[in-house]
């Protein structure tokens, strides 16, 4: 009788190890699929008969994600991919990307190994969740050419997404992918490429019907994690929105160069997370985000007072249009004739046009303060915050008939021979 019994315990113990086994060495298969062929590689017929060998019962969800992550032109942004997987698939997805990650490695660890460990911790839900979407959006954007997601609608109450936080991770992760559409227009490209990024910025999705700068819901409790694979643990909140507010203040700019465009870009700043002084921590950039709305004086946006401020070589009887383009053309000329312009010739800049941007306050009083420029070369910026200093008190602007402190943009343009 007890050979019987540790027959059929061996048989037993023999049969697990084997779907165990089975299961591991699936995962693994996934990863080095998913490794091959996440980017612009593209998968072929022998690709997908490998993945139909994927037998585990417990992967089918994780091996259809799988799929078509690394198809192009594919379905990510339908629900049925946007609503999230069980938990266990969520994990399975989870491990698979850290295969990805172990097997780039200059030595990898085994395996088999990794998903032990793995699978013997427990992963807090929302680090599997920001996992997920960030795999589905990489997917989105890397399968999907050109970008255009004006025709997507994500309607957030559709996809099992049970608290603030979690369609919190996924608006984030959603925009994240937004933002890299346009990072190398504002940031690399010298100048900034507005129209290319503008172009781009008309593509972005709606969130519940909504433009996606309308998403206000950011009061949900902070947390941290493994953001980037080769840092420590940081605020999720402080990651993200400080990168989402980036995409917001690259939207205004691309808004500031059309004089026709300042009423959306009212709506931009007084629409979203940009009038909301309690994010702004969140933000590298704070001064900046300060200078739009700063209600300790009062200011608010040049475009939204209904007199802007009147130079003492304009007309105040011209109408409100032609008040705001002689303020422009003369706060600019006031601010080119005292900029030291033999400057540019010794700061070792090659030849081209370049853009610098005043940020600057014309108080209650019609006084120019709080200027700031943004600038490569801090030589050049120094001198640029002088000449805008220079700017002589003028009738300050007005709302609602009273005196408003405003804030101003003033890009100024420059070559270099």
């Amino acid at each position: 009788m007890k050979k019987i019994f540790l027959l059929v315990l061996v048989i037993l113990t023999s049969v697990f190890g084997v779907k165990a086994n089975d299961l591991n060495n699936d995962l693994i298969e996934l990863a080095k699929i998913y490794r091959n062929f996440m980017f612009r590689n593209s998968p072929n017929e022998s690709t997908y008969e490998q993945l139909k060998e994927i037998k585990s019962s417990k992967l089918i969800l994780t091996t259809k994600f799988i799929r078509e992550t690394i198809r192009a032109n594919n379905n990510l942004t339908k629900e049925e991919f946007l609503k999230l997987p069980d938990e266990q698939s969520m994990k399975f997805i989870y491990i698979i990307r850290r295969i990805n990650w172990n097997i780039r490695e200059e030595n990898p660890k085994d395996n088999i190994e990794l998903i032990a460990e793995i699978s013997n911790k427990s992963i807090p839900r929302y680090e599997l969740i920001d996992n997920y979407y960030d795999m589905l959006f990489s997917g989105v954007g890397n399968k999907n050419r050109p970008f255009d997601l004006s025709n997507v609608n994500f309607l957030m109450t559709k996809y099992e997404l049970k608290d603030d936080t979690e369609k919190g991770i996924f608006f984030l992760k959603a925009m994240d992918l937004c933002g890299t559409s346009i990072w190398g227009y504002m940031n690399i490209v010298k100048p900034p490429n507005y129209k290319k990024a503008m172009e781009y910025i008309e593509l972005f999705p709606k969130f519940n019907g909504q433009p996606y700068y309308q998403y206000l819901y950011f009061g949900f409790a902070d947390f941290n994690m493994k953001i980037e694979k080769d840092k420590g643990e940081e605020s999720y909140k402080s990651y993200y929105i400080n990168k989402y507010y980036d995409t917001l203040l690259s939207h205004l700019a691309c808004l500031s160069q059309k004089n026709k465009q300042e009423a959306a870009r009212t709506d931009l700043i007084l629409g979203s997370i940009l009038k909301e002084e309690n994010y702004y921590k969140y933000s590298k950039k704070k001064d900046i985000l300060e200078s739009l709305i700063t209600t300790e004086d009062e200011a608010i946006d040049f475009t939204i007072a209904d007199t802007p401020p009147i130079t003492s070589d304009c007309n105040p009887n011209l109408s409100n249009v032609e008040l705001k383009v002689c303020f422009v053309k003369s706060i600019t000329n006031q601010v080119l004739s005292n900029f030291d312009s033999s400057l540019l010739q010794h700061q070792g800049l090659k030849s081209g046009t370049y853009r610098i941007y005043a940020v600057f306050t014309v108080n209650k009083k019609g006084k120019v303060k709080d200027v700031i420029a943004e600038f490569q070369n801090k030589v050049i910026a120094k001198e640029i915050v002088q000449a805008v200093k220079t700017i002589k008190k003028m009738t300050p602007a007005y709302l609602d008939g009273k005196p408003v402190s405003v804030n101003y943009t003033l890009p100024i343009k420059f070559k270099v021979n």
